[in-house]
């Protein structure tokens, strides 16, 4: 087979340790000056960007397999055309990309003849569970990183696990084993298995590990959430965006899609899946969407790497203002952030490397109180683990709270901001919030007839009605908040103002 496409071979002989040339019959002709030749009408082409090749025995049974791209070439000056692809070690034939080559003969290939490339190889890597797939609610597919031992890898005695696994089957080409359940899986339940004693073809050991899996569901509006955006990054540096798991369930981020939009009709444009293979996306996980994760951490510390997704395109986000917008299978918005570059914190001179992060999850996305840039203290971006600008949203019987209420507006990162929480009975509130120094001066009004949602929150950055830091010490923040009932409440609260 090559790839779908059936071959079948004449009835011919190839003696021991002799080799043989097969391909179309013209090319055949011209082949028969360096060795025995095997011609077949119609012989499909060799594709240059990567093909798989089988070859089977009468009875059914694989017999060989490469399945190549361009990347085994392993030389960059070679993989353009006009060289043959050689194997290293006839005796590790199921390593893949590290036991081929192009052939360095003079000539460009060895037909007939030992490979220029021959040598001792052997494979002494041990293999990786590449990742995992639930097709069904019923099924579990496991894809390594190279041809796995059949026996081992269906060994039930090799998995340890609270499922119930009936059957274990392992692909044609022993890189996948699928596990098939007596039950199904329960929605919104996390499940482990524990894997031990395989092997790959050379023998080397699978380490022992410990995976997780669940469910796939389709993801709804909230569900996940945008949680850090880097638009502008350093020179050297990409884009990145981070996405959190706020919900209970597992999602499989390669059918989930982002997105940003055209400025002029607000159409969808550049959509890509958040991950080219099969990813479970669990509850209070963090995933980092970025084309190079090593231009992200160069710059910046990442407390969990497994946390980043490289994919082969993301949108393209400018650094003045765009979109990032998620997308699920059905085309439904899960999130969507309009953000521009004054989202910033004002006290910093220049954005380029600062990412923008989300104080809460549970805030609405697109309330400008909910994004901060990042604390210069963190490296100006927290990339696979909790924001530095984190706040847990206090609750409390009163309609406003303050949070923190020692905060240090100096744009170093920390409790640059006060952030003023409501929570109200009803719709319908208009608010007017004045800030006062010590002296009872007033020296900011933050609200002036604002309309308010029954909860939300608001943001004082510090400075005053000409943009001027505040001076440390005690202010008062006076709340006024009416309804069209005429109800009038008026509350007062204390916070401190304190530079380090």
């Amino acid at each position: 087979y090559l790839n779908e496409k059936t071959v079948t071979m004449p009835a011919d002989t190839i003696p021991p340790k002799t080799y043989a040339l097969i391909g179309g019959t013209t090319a055949m002709s011209n082949f028969k000056v360096y060795g025995k030749t095997i011609a077949i009408k119609s012989f499909p082409a060799l594709l240059n960007d990567g093909m798989l090749l089988r070859l089977y025995d009468p009875q059914g049974n694989l017999v060989g397999f490469a399945n190549y791209t361009k990347e085994w070439y392993n030389d960059s000056t070679r993989n353009g055309g006009g060289y043959s692809l050689e194997c290293i070690d006839y005796s590790n034939l199921a390593e893949g990309k590290n036991n081929w080559r192009a052939s360095i003969a003079s000539e460009g290939g060895t037909p007939c003849a030992p490979n220029s490339v021959m040598a001792s190889n052997p494979d002494t890597t041990p293999p990786k569970l590449y990742y995992i797939e639930i097709p069904d609610s019923k099924k579990i597919h496991l894809f390594f990183s190279e041809p796995m031992d059949s026996l081992a890898a269906t060994l039930q005695e090799n998995y340890r696990t609270e499922l119930n696994i009936y059957n274990i089957t392992i692909g044609e080409l022993y890189t996948r084993v699928t596990f098939e359940l007596a039950e199904t899986l329960e929605p919104e339940k996390i499940y482990e298995i524990s894997i031990s004693g395989l092997t790959d073809f050379a023998g080397n050991t699978l380490p022992d590990t410990v995976i997780r899996v669940g469910l796939p569901q389709l993801a709804r509006k909230g569900d996940i959430v945008i949680n850090e955006v880097l638009f502008n990054p350093y020179v050297g540096g990409t884009d990145f965006v981070e996405l959190f798991n706020r919900s209970s369930k597992c999602f499989d981020l390669s059918h989930i899609s982002i997105a940003n939009r055209n400025e002029t009709d607000l159409t969808l444009k550049d959509v890509n899946p958040t991950s080219p293979l099969p990813k479970l996306f669990f509850p209070n996980e963090f995933a980092v969407i970025t084309v190079n994760p090593n231009q992200v951490t160069q710059f910046y510390y990442c407390q969990n790497p497994s946390s980043f997704i490289k994919v082969d395109k993301l949108p393209a986000f400018n650094n003045d203002k765009g979109y990032v917008v998620l997308i699920n299978s059905e085309n439904e918005v899960i999130d969507e952030l309009r953000y521009t570059e004054k989202m910033h914190n004002r006290l910093l001179n220049d954005v380029k490397g600062v990412s923008l992060e989300r104080v809460n999850p549970n805030m609405p996305t697109n309330q400008s109180s909910t994004w901060q840039s990042a604390a210069q203290a963190a490296g100006f971006a927290t990339p696979t683990y909790q924001n530095s600008q984190y706040t847990d949203l206090t609750e409390s019987n009163s309609k406003f709270t303050l949070t923190p209420e020692i905060f240090s507006p100096d744009g170093d990162g920390r409790d640059d901001y006060l952030l003023i929480n409501y929570q109200l009975p009803e719709p319908g509130y208009v608010a007017n919030i004045r800030i006062f120094n010590a002296n009872g001066i007033e020296i900011y009004r933050l609200a002036n007839n604002l309309t308010l949602g029954t909860s939300g929150q608001l943001r004082w950055d510090g400075t005053d009605t000409q943009n001027r830091r505040v001076n440390s010490g005690i202010y008062i923040v006076y709340i006024e908040y009416f309804n069209l009932s005429g109800e009038v409440k008026r509350e007062k609260k204390t916070c401190v103002v304190g530079y380090r």
